[in-house]
Protein backbone atom coordinates (compact mmCIF):
# COMPACT_ATOMS: atom_id res chain seq x y z
CA UNK A 1 0.00 0.00 0.00
CA UNK A 2 3.10 1.89 0.42
CA UNK A 3 4.28 2.54 -2.86
CA UNK A 4 0.70 3.54 -4.65
CA UNK A 5 0.57 6.46 -2.04
CA UNK A 6 4.00 7.60 -2.82
CA UNK A 7 3.66 8.34 -6.30
CA UNK A 8 0.05 10.05 -4.78
CA UNK A 9 2.26 12.22 -3.22
CA UNK A 10 3.89 13.31 -6.24
CA UNK A 11 1.15 15.24 -7.93
CA UNK A 12 0.37 17.28 -4.74
CA UNK A 13 3.93 19.77 -5.56
CA UNK A 14 2.68 19.53 -8.85
CA UNK A 15 -0.82 20.44 -7.96
CA UNK A 16 1.22 23.47 -6.39
CA UNK A 17 3.35 24.24 -9.24
CA UNK A 18 0.26 24.24 -11.58
CA UNK A 19 -1.41 26.52 -9.09
CA UNK A 20 1.38 28.95 -9.27
CA UNK A 21 1.91 28.78 -13.11
CA UNK A 22 -1.84 29.43 -13.39
CA UNK A 23 -1.90 32.32 -11.46
CA UNK A 24 0.82 34.26 -12.76
CA UNK A 25 -0.90 34.09 -16.63
CA UNK A 26 -4.42 34.80 -14.48
CA UNK A 27 -2.59 37.92 -12.77
CA UNK A 28 -1.21 39.02 -16.37
CA UNK A 29 -4.41 38.24 -18.09
CA UNK A 30 -6.01 40.70 -15.42
CA UNK A 31 -3.53 43.65 -16.44
CA UNK A 32 -4.36 43.38 -19.75
CA UNK A 33 -7.75 43.59 -19.24
CA UNK A 34 -7.74 46.70 -16.69
CA UNK A 35 -5.54 48.10 -19.77
CA UNK A 36 -8.08 47.19 -22.32
CA UNK A 37 -10.43 48.48 -20.07
CA UNK A 38 -8.55 52.05 -19.95
CA UNK A 39 -8.19 51.64 -23.51
CA UNK A 40 -12.05 51.58 -24.41
CA UNK A 41 -12.85 53.88 -21.75
CA UNK A 42 -10.27 56.79 -22.85
CA UNK A 43 -11.79 55.84 -26.51
CA UNK A 44 -14.91 56.10 -25.27
CA UNK A 45 -14.30 59.27 -23.81
CA UNK A 46 -12.79 60.74 -27.06
CA UNK A 47 -15.77 59.25 -29.19
CA UNK A 48 -17.88 61.46 -26.57
CA UNK A 49 -16.08 64.15 -26.88
CA UNK A 50 -15.98 64.35 -30.76
CA UNK A 51 -19.70 64.05 -30.78
CA UNK A 52 -19.91 66.72 -28.91
CA UNK A 53 -17.69 68.75 -30.36
CA UNK A 54 -19.78 67.14 -34.04
CA UNK A 55 -23.20 68.81 -31.83
CA UNK A 56 -21.42 72.14 -31.38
Amino acid sequence: MIAPFSPGLIPIPEISIQGGVFLEPAAVEAQYYAVALRAIYSVARLIGRAKVAVAL
